[in-house]
């Protein structure tokens, strides 16, 4: 155990050795004798106990019963600690002794709800600290009903881990420390507090995090580590951390968010680009499709000269007037490859039924076809001549046909028994 009473008043072994482990000889020496003469007694059982400091670097000062074999809680507890964790917790109560000489500090303070705290202060300005150095991890639902526990006590708690420097130094990202590790990365401050027994170091560990604005499953972590020696870090009286680490923070946290940013946006050019080339792909694989299509067509169409001879192409023609330069690519491509005058009359003739019928578009996509087929451009012809159209294979007269719906859709030849010329306007 590391408190005892005597005369009335509680002492802690602890005071016998510095943070160095220089000696209080005069301390020491007076509770020797007063052990040798029962004036130290167990503050659970009120049995003698004994002072016990002798190699201090190998194990902590503390006290012990006199007869070994009593049944006493502090006896029980003592022995499931390990030797780091009671230095550790003598480490942080010298540390916080020489911040603090003048207010009240307990070892291992039982509270009414029978919860102990390694180390519990209780300030001038009215705070009360409570410290668990905890060596061995706890699961989430443990850690929230101590943090309960602490709030209806109106206690504030400062919770520090066991660690060593370099371990922690070399963690990139939360996911590679443990989980109640990473709790204290995401709860309370957002500041995990480490303390490495044998160098007396503080280690203090926060976390980064970006979520990619261009894809919301794409989330970025980093942490932060920075280490201290323990009297450059001041825990203030609400369990607060002063020092730097916020400043080194905010400049790590500044260039990680540029590099986030930069990978995101270069993760999106390639996706945008990749994009593109399958949709400039998918284009030509249509484009070539239409080709085909194209090629079948015009052969069915010389093979059988009386029949057949309804223009497959009227949806190109539709698309060609309303401005798509694919098609009229694509209608030159069909007229220069299978050429045949029939064929130019029927497309100048379907053309120009679209400009009489008020689509002046019509007359560009002519100019250009006949320019790419280096043919002469007569406009005069085109946009004056007879309105009164005609057949180009029978010459005979065109007609309108409808549907079943009685909605009018196609131009037809009357010796459509014979001839079968038709063409559809929408």
């Amino acid at each position: 155990m590391e408190v005892c009473k005597y005369k009335n008043e509680y002492i802690c072994a602890y005071d016998v050795a510095s943070e160095n482990y220089a000696l209080n000889y005069e301390l020491k020496k007076k509770l020797k004798i007063a052990g040798k003469n029962g004036e130290l007694t167990c503050p659970d059982c009120g049995k003698e106990v004994i002072l016990k400091a002798n190699d201090l670097k190998k194990k902590v000062p503390h006290f012990s019963h006199k007869v070994t074999d009593l049944k006493c809680d502090s006896i029980s507890n003592g022995a499931r600690e390990s030797e780091e964790h009671k230095r550790g917790r003598m480490l942080l109560y010298q540390y916080m002794k020489s911040l603090y000489p003048n207010d009240t500090l307990m070892i291992k303070y039982r509270f009414k709800n029978r919860r102990i705290a390694d180390i519990y202060i209780e300030f001038s300005n009215g705070n009360k600290l409570a410290i668990e150095f905890q060596r061995t991890d706890l699961t989430l639902e443990e850690w929230q009903e101590r943090e309960e526990e602490y709030n209806r006590l109106n206690v504030n708690v400062l919770w520090i881990l066991r660690g060593k420097e370099e371990e922690l130094i070399g963690r990139k990202q939360q996911i590679e420390v443990p989980f109640f590790k990473q709790i204290m990365l995401n709860e309370r401050s957002q500041i995990a507090v480490f303390l490495d027994v044998e160098k007396k170091k503080f280690i203090l560990m926060k976390n980064m995090s970006y979520q990619d604005k261009y894809n919301d499953k794409n989330i970025y972590d980093q942490v932060v580590s920075v280490v201290y020696k323990m009297e450059e870090v001041i825990i203030k009286t609400d369990g607060n951390i002063e020092c730097d680490f916020l400043e080194k923070y905010n400049e790590k946290y500044k260039e990680f968010i540029n590099e986030c940013i930069k990978d995101c946006e270069a993760k999106e050019k390639n996706r945008l680009l990749l994009e593109e080339i399958k949709n400039k792909q998918l284009e030509e694989e249509k484009f070539e499709q239409e080709k085909i299509k194209e090629k079948i067509l015009s052969i069915k169409m010389n093979n059988s000269k009386y029949c057949r001879r309804h223009v497959g192409y009227w949806h190109k023609f539709i698309d060609a007037v309303n401005g798509n330069d694919k098609f009229i690519t694509l209608i030159s491509n069909w007229l220069r490859n299978y050429n045949d005058s029939k064929n130019l009359e029927s497309t100048i003739l379907i053309l120009k039924y679209f400009y009489i019928i008020g689509d002046k578009k019509a007359l560009n996509v002519y100019t250009k076809i006949m320019q790419s087929l280096d043919l002469n451009v007569d406009i005069n012809l085109f946009c004056q001549g007879d309105s009164n159209l005609r057949c180009p294979y029978c010459n005979g007269e065109l007609e309108k046909m409808y549907d079943d719906e009685r909605k009018f859709r196609v131009i037809s030849c009357r010796n459509s028994q014979k001839c079968k010329f038709s063409f559809r306007i929408d």
